[in-house]
């Protein structure tokens, strides 16, 4: 992100007044201006689109504190809660929420390309991020993946300074990132993993091992990260059992997956990669005898561990675990593929690949916003479609109970929305389920009732409102319009309950 003078028209006033600047006013800078370009692309692309489905649960979860979820840990759905407590529900806000996210990952990334590069090169290194999709398309969603773009840098370069400086305070900190790391999904065993195996090939590796620097680190995890195993025992290990119906697909799904994964992959750095090669002249067969020639210095081979291992290791466990992995999974771990890009390139002229690199993402850049109206226009209804539904069922609630909507329920993922786009904010009990949703007891059912929106041919989700309901239902069912253009079927019907309670039943 840092940019010097090569990068802007020599001898002009703005570079004269760039070059003044200190690092981290011109990061700050660029930060500043990724946040209002990207949540600007977000906000327009997406403007006709209800919550994604992943962070309307984050927002569900996050509207209490518990140590941990039935799918996954907490800390992600934490942030969606105390972000959403302070922005309005709505589609800025949640474009704003997706671009700090990507911003403070693309910091942590700056900070850990300093580690191995300086000047021009980690300017190159940072920028060249943005040809990924990584930090812009497809950082919209925020989930338990995305929550990764920050914090999958910020724990590798708190490692990097702890085993490079021997750093009693960067230990902690690793450990404290690790911890969060863990809290945000368990996925984070590969980065813990990997932060293993570059230190066990790391120059310093003797004197870091006969150090009390791991030990500071794995207690301070352990501590930060002890109330959420507390939850786990007492909780019946949910997320695990969670993960176990997660695994166990047949070698088929197995095979393809690993297919489609390693294609991602390769898709994900691809542009990338090919823009060095091209503006450095190399070619792949340059690459090659380069990584045979460096993979003999030990600080390149721990930049490769930490740059390609948390990929292989996603790869085998895929396999050894036959468990559904989407490529979005990974899509925190290459934010040091660019470092080694340049590294295998070896660029001449780090200048000119500095200026290239930032001509091509704004280039990139503004055809993404002139492209943001048309995206919008190409994709689904969705948001009016959701808060037809919840102005629907607020009106069928009013009408018939005389007390504050406190609770929703019914078919996922409506119900979550309905949380989110209903005036009251209400709960979501989740699969009418009280392990799932510990927040809600029979008795605030009996109290407050409940409403629930179901898909009309979904007869599950229409009897366990009835098998829930306190005491008097009202059911309404409703016809609303297609939510994709074009679409051969142009029409939805869904049932929506208000399950009253024994008060205003009576």
């Amino acid at each position: 992100m840092s940019v010097d003078q090569a990068a802007l028209p020599s001898g002009s006033v703005v570079s004269r007044a760039w070059k003044t600047l200190p690092d981290t006013a011109r990061v700050a800078i660029g930060i500043f201006a990724f946040i209002t370009i990207w949540t600007t692309f977000h906000a327009i692309s997406h403007g006709m689109r209800a919550i994604n489905d992943d962070t309307a649960e984050a927002y569900v979860w996050g509207q209490q504190f518990e140590w941990g979820f039935w799918k996954h840990p907490p800390f992600w759905a934490w942030i969606a809660g105390a972000w959403f407590d302070v922005f309005p529900r709505n589609v800025a806000s949640i474009a704003l929420l997706a671009s700090v996210n990507a911003a403070i990952g693309l910091v942590g990334a700056w900070k850990l390309t300093g580690c191995f590069l300086r000047d021009e090169s980690r300017a190159s290194a940072t920028v060249l991020l943005l040809l990924t999709p990584l930090y812009t398309f497809l950082a919209f969603t925020f989930n338990a993946n995305s929550i990764f773009i920050p914090l999958w840098p910020w724990t590798a370069y708190f490692f990097v300074r702890a085993i490079d400086r021997q750093s009693f305070g960067a230990s902690i900190l690793f450990g404290a990132m690790a911890a969060i790391d863990m809290m945000s999904k368990y996925y984070a065993a590969i980065l813990i993993v990997t932060c293993i195996a570059a230190a066990m090939i790391h120059s310093a590796r003797k004197a870091c091992m006969r150090s009390m620097l791991p030990w500071l680190s794995a207690a301070t995890a352990a501590l930060l990260f002890a109330p959420h195993l507390y939850w786990l025992a007492h909780s019946n290990y949910a997320t695990l059992h969670y993960f176990g119906r997660e695994t166990g697909h047949g070698a088929v799904f197995v095979v393809r997956q690993l297919a489609v994964l390693i294609g991602e992959c390769i898709a994900y750095n691809a542009v990338a990669a090919v823009f060095v090669m091209a503006v450095t002249r190399t070619s792949p067969a340059d690459w090659l005898s380069r990584f045979r020639e460096r993979v003999r210095d030990s600080r390149f081979r721990f930049l490769a561990v930490l740059a390609l291992l948390p990929a292989g290791l996603t790869l085998i466990c895929s396999v050894l675990f036959r468990v559904s992995i989407s490529s979005n999974t990974m899509i925190g771990v290459f934010c040091l593929t660019p470092v080694l890009f340049l590294d295998l390139a070896a660029p001449a002229d780090p200048a000119k690949l500095q200026r290239a690199s930032f001509v091509a993402v704004g280039l990139v850049t503004v055809a993404s916003l002139l492209a943001a109206p048309a995206l919008a226009s190409l994709g689904t209804r969705d948001l009016a479609f959701t808060r037809s539904i919840a102005q629907q069922l607020d009106l069928l609630w009013t009408a018939n109970a005389h007390t504050p909507l406190r609770y929703v329920a019914g078919a996922e993922p409506y119900s979550e929305k309905m949380a989110f786009y209903l005036p009251e904010r209400p709960q979501d009990f989740i699969l009418y389920n009280f392990a799932a949703a510990p927040w809600v007891t029979p008795g605030d059912l009996a109290r407050n009732g409940f409403a629930a929106v179901c898909p009309s041919q979904d007869a599950r989700c229409i009897a366990n409102a009835r098998k829930f309901a306190p005491a008097r239902l009202v059911e309404k069912t409703i016809l609303l319009p297609g939510r994709k253009h074009n679409a051969a079927n142009t029409s939805e019907t869904f049932t929506l309950i208000a399950a009253l309670p024994k008060e205003t039943s009576r």
